[in-house]
């Protein structure tokens, strides 16, 4: 997520596509399109154990994209940054819009 994150930043003259993102009302409140809730869990001995989904929901990486993509952000500079057909399958194509 980090170097997914850090191409997009590098992928373009400035960041602040990716901070009007962050800023939109799409990330900032309920419901968000992909779907994603909450998990909590416990951590024994430097293990993950007891995880469960909530019903709480939660934007995820997704969500974030496609805000970046509805409001126009480049496709190829996405398809780069994701590597959709070998890293994270991001469909920059159809992105989930408002």
């Amino acid at each position: 997520m980090a170097a997914i994150l850090y191409r997009l930043g590098k992928g373009t003259p400035s960041r602040q596509p990716l901070y009007a993102a962050l800023a939109a009302p799409e990330m900032n409140a309920a419901p968000w399109r992909r779907g994603y809730q909450r998990h909590q869990w416990r951590v024994e001995a430097g293990q993950v154990v007891d995880v469960a989904r909530t019903d709480l929901p939660s934007p995820c990486l997704a969500d974030f994209l496609d805000t970046m993509m509805c409001q126009g952000f480049p496709r190829w500079v996405m398809d780069a940054a994701t590597e959709p057909e070998s890293a994270y399958p991001y469909p920059s194509h159809s992105p989930l819009c408002r």
